[in-house]
Protein backbone atom coordinates (compact mmCIF):
# COMPACT_ATOMS: atom_id res chain seq x y z
CA UNK A 1 0.00 0.00 0.00
CA UNK A 2 1.45 3.48 -1.16
CA UNK A 3 0.53 5.82 1.55
CA UNK A 4 -0.53 9.25 -0.07
CA UNK A 5 1.30 12.60 0.36
CA UNK A 6 -0.93 15.88 0.99
CA UNK A 7 0.82 16.43 -2.22
CA UNK A 8 -0.65 14.21 -3.90
CA UNK A 9 -4.84 14.27 -2.37
CA UNK A 10 -4.18 18.04 -3.68
CA UNK A 11 -3.40 16.77 -7.24
CA UNK A 12 -6.08 14.20 -7.30
CA UNK A 13 -8.85 17.42 -6.52
CA UNK A 14 -7.29 19.60 -8.99
CA UNK A 15 -7.50 16.69 -11.71
CA UNK A 16 -11.19 16.07 -11.27
CA UNK A 17 -12.04 19.92 -10.57
CA UNK A 18 -10.35 20.65 -14.15
CA UNK A 19 -12.13 19.96 -17.51
CA UNK A 20 -14.77 22.64 -17.29
CA UNK A 21 -15.37 25.11 -19.97
CA UNK A 22 -17.49 28.33 -20.38
CA UNK A 23 -18.93 30.60 -22.90
CA UNK A 24 -17.57 33.72 -22.11
CA UNK A 25 -17.61 37.42 -23.07
CA UNK A 26 -17.79 37.52 -27.11
CA UNK A 27 -19.33 33.93 -27.09
CA UNK A 28 -15.66 32.87 -26.61
CA UNK A 29 -14.92 29.30 -25.02
CA UNK A 30 -13.10 29.66 -21.86
CA UNK A 31 -11.53 26.95 -20.11
CA UNK A 32 -11.90 27.19 -15.89
CA UNK A 33 -8.78 26.57 -14.37
CA UNK A 34 -8.69 24.75 -11.18
CA UNK A 35 -5.50 26.06 -8.80
CA UNK A 36 -4.57 24.69 -5.51
CA UNK A 37 -4.30 28.12 -3.30
CA UNK A 38 -2.07 28.34 -0.37
CA UNK A 39 -4.15 29.00 2.86
CA UNK A 40 -1.46 30.50 4.55
CA UNK A 41 -1.59 33.70 2.33
CA UNK A 42 -4.20 35.94 0.22
CA UNK A 43 -4.80 34.41 -3.50
CA UNK A 44 -5.35 36.89 -6.14
CA UNK A 45 -7.27 35.58 -9.18
CA UNK A 46 -6.04 37.19 -12.20
CA UNK A 47 -8.72 36.05 -14.35
CA UNK A 48 -12.41 34.91 -13.89
CA UNK A 49 -13.71 32.40 -14.00
CA UNK A 50 -11.69 29.76 -11.77
CA UNK A 51 -11.28 27.74 -8.72
CA UNK A 52 -9.17 27.63 -6.19
CA UNK A 53 -8.82 24.86 -3.86
CA UNK A 54 -7.16 24.76 -0.05
CA UNK A 55 -7.15 23.07 3.24
CA UNK A 56 -7.87 24.99 5.94
CA UNK A 57 -7.71 21.80 8.59
CA UNK A 58 -6.34 18.71 9.65
CA UNK A 59 -7.63 16.59 12.66
CA UNK A 60 -6.48 13.05 13.96
CA UNK A 61 -9.38 11.35 13.58
CA UNK A 62 -9.56 9.10 16.32
CA UNK A 63 -12.66 6.99 15.66
CA UNK A 64 -10.39 5.08 12.71
CA UNK A 65 -7.93 4.98 14.60
CA UNK A 66 -5.78 1.42 14.44
CA UNK A 67 -3.15 -0.81 15.77
CA UNK A 68 -2.84 -2.94 13.17
CA UNK A 69 0.46 -3.27 11.27
CA UNK A 70 1.38 -3.16 7.41
CA UNK A 71 3.07 -6.36 6.30
CA UNK A 72 4.95 -4.78 2.84
CA UNK A 73 8.38 -5.28 0.98
CA UNK A 74 8.03 -9.49 0.89
CA UNK A 75 11.58 -11.03 -0.01
CA UNK A 76 12.18 -14.21 -0.95
CA UNK A 77 15.35 -16.86 -1.10
CA UNK A 78 16.75 -17.93 -3.85
CA UNK A 79 14.52 -21.12 -3.37
CA UNK A 80 11.42 -18.43 -3.83
CA UNK A 81 10.65 -19.14 -0.14
CA UNK A 82 9.34 -16.34 1.67
CA UNK A 83 12.26 -14.98 3.66
CA UNK A 84 11.54 -11.53 5.29
CA UNK A 85 8.98 -9.04 5.21
CA UNK A 86 8.82 -5.27 6.48
CA UNK A 87 6.75 -4.61 9.14
CA UNK A 88 4.91 -0.88 9.26
CA UNK A 89 2.64 1.04 11.58
CA UNK A 90 -0.83 1.55 9.98
CA UNK A 91 -0.81 5.14 8.91
CA UNK A 92 -3.10 7.64 10.84
CA UNK A 93 -6.21 8.36 10.16
CA UNK A 94 -6.40 12.32 9.57
CA UNK A 95 -10.03 14.47 8.38
CA UNK A 96 -8.76 17.10 6.26
CA UNK A 97 -11.51 20.29 5.65
CA UNK A 98 -11.21 21.39 2.13
CA UNK A 99 -13.04 24.19 0.79
CA UNK A 100 -13.46 24.91 -3.27
CA UNK A 101 -13.56 28.68 -3.57
CA UNK A 102 -14.95 29.79 -7.26
CA UNK A 103 -14.84 32.95 -8.85
CA UNK A 104 -16.88 33.97 -11.40
CA UNK A 105 -18.44 37.43 -13.35
CA UNK A 106 -21.85 36.46 -13.83
CA UNK A 107 -24.38 34.48 -12.44
CA UNK A 108 -25.20 32.02 -14.23
CA UNK A 109 -21.34 31.27 -14.78
CA UNK A 110 -21.32 31.04 -10.91
CA UNK A 111 -24.20 28.35 -11.53
CA UNK A 112 -22.66 26.24 -13.89
CA UNK A 113 -19.08 26.23 -12.07
CA UNK A 114 -20.94 24.85 -8.20
CA UNK A 115 -22.78 21.91 -10.67
CA UNK A 116 -19.40 20.95 -12.55
CA UNK A 117 -18.06 20.74 -8.94
CA UNK A 118 -21.10 18.79 -7.72
CA UNK A 119 -21.13 16.88 -10.15
CA UNK A 120 -17.46 15.76 -9.60
CA UNK A 121 -17.86 16.09 -5.57
CA UNK A 122 -21.42 14.78 -4.92
CA UNK A 123 -22.44 14.36 -1.39
CA UNK A 124 -20.64 11.41 -1.04
CA UNK A 125 -17.83 10.86 -3.35
CA UNK A 126 -13.81 9.58 -3.17
CA UNK A 127 -10.64 10.27 -4.70
CA UNK A 128 -8.82 7.25 -6.04
CA UNK A 129 -4.89 7.77 -5.40
CA UNK A 130 -2.61 4.51 -6.29
CA UNK A 131 -5.90 2.20 -6.36
CA UNK A 132 -6.61 3.33 -3.07
CA UNK A 133 -10.48 5.09 -2.65
CA UNK A 134 -10.51 7.83 0.23
CA UNK A 135 -13.90 8.87 1.01
CA UNK A 136 -14.89 13.06 0.19
CA UNK A 137 -18.27 14.03 2.10
CA UNK A 138 -19.91 17.17 1.10
CA UNK A 139 -20.41 19.79 4.30
CA UNK A 140 -21.81 23.00 3.03
CA UNK A 141 -21.87 26.12 1.33
CA UNK A 142 -20.74 29.58 2.63
CA UNK A 143 -20.07 32.97 2.09
CA UNK A 144 -16.12 33.44 1.92
CA UNK A 145 -16.52 36.96 2.57
CA UNK A 146 -17.92 37.06 6.08
CA UNK A 147 -16.19 38.19 9.01
CA UNK A 148 -12.94 39.53 6.11
CA UNK A 149 -13.24 43.24 5.93
CA UNK A 150 -10.44 43.24 3.06
CA UNK A 151 -9.69 39.87 2.18
CA UNK A 152 -8.28 38.98 -1.43
CA UNK A 153 -7.64 41.26 -4.21
CA UNK A 154 -10.12 44.31 -4.25
CA UNK A 155 -10.70 45.02 -7.55
CA UNK A 156 -13.03 47.27 -9.66
CA UNK A 157 -13.77 44.88 -11.96
CA UNK A 158 -17.28 42.91 -11.73
CA UNK A 159 -16.29 39.86 -10.02
CA UNK A 160 -18.23 37.33 -7.26
CA UNK A 161 -16.85 34.28 -5.21
CA UNK A 162 -18.75 31.64 -3.23
CA UNK A 163 -17.22 28.12 -1.44
CA UNK A 164 -18.04 24.79 -0.65
CA UNK A 165 -16.72 22.94 2.05
CA UNK A 166 -15.40 19.04 2.13
CA UNK A 167 -14.06 16.90 4.45
CA UNK A 168 -11.76 14.70 3.11
CA UNK A 169 -10.73 11.10 5.10
CA UNK A 170 -7.23 10.42 4.41
CA UNK A 171 -4.67 7.97 5.45
CA UNK A 172 -0.94 9.70 5.73
CA UNK A 173 2.22 8.62 6.74
CA UNK A 174 3.49 10.17 10.03
CA UNK A 175 6.30 8.82 11.53
CA UNK A 176 7.13 5.12 9.38
CA UNK A 177 10.50 3.67 9.55
CA UNK A 178 9.17 0.39 9.54
CA UNK A 179 11.09 -3.22 11.61
CA UNK A 180 12.38 -5.85 9.21
CA UNK A 181 11.64 -9.29 10.24
CA UNK A 182 13.16 -12.59 9.21
CA UNK A 183 10.59 -15.55 8.26
CA UNK A 184 11.55 -18.55 10.60
CA UNK A 185 12.33 -21.43 7.71
CA UNK A 186 10.81 -24.02 10.07
CA UNK A 187 8.26 -24.42 12.24
CA UNK A 188 9.51 -24.77 16.01
CA UNK A 189 9.14 -28.48 17.45
CA UNK A 190 6.92 -28.94 20.26
CA UNK A 191 8.07 -31.51 22.70
CA UNK A 192 5.03 -33.90 23.44
CA UNK A 193 4.50 -36.41 26.14
CA UNK A 194 2.21 -38.85 26.49
CA UNK A 195 1.00 -39.77 29.54
CA UNK A 196 3.22 -42.48 31.41
CA UNK A 197 6.06 -41.38 29.57
CA UNK A 198 7.44 -39.97 32.57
Amino acid sequence: MNIPTLDDYNLAIQQKLEGLKIIGDNNIIKDVPAYYGNPESEFKIKEVPAIVFYNSEMVVDTSRWTNDRLITDIEKDEENNLDSILELNHPEPFNIIYFFRYYFKYQEDGNIILAHILNRFPRVSYLEINNEKYDIFYEGQADPMVGYKNFGEQSERREFVKQVQYKLEALLEVDNLGVRKKVAKEVPRLNVFKRGDM
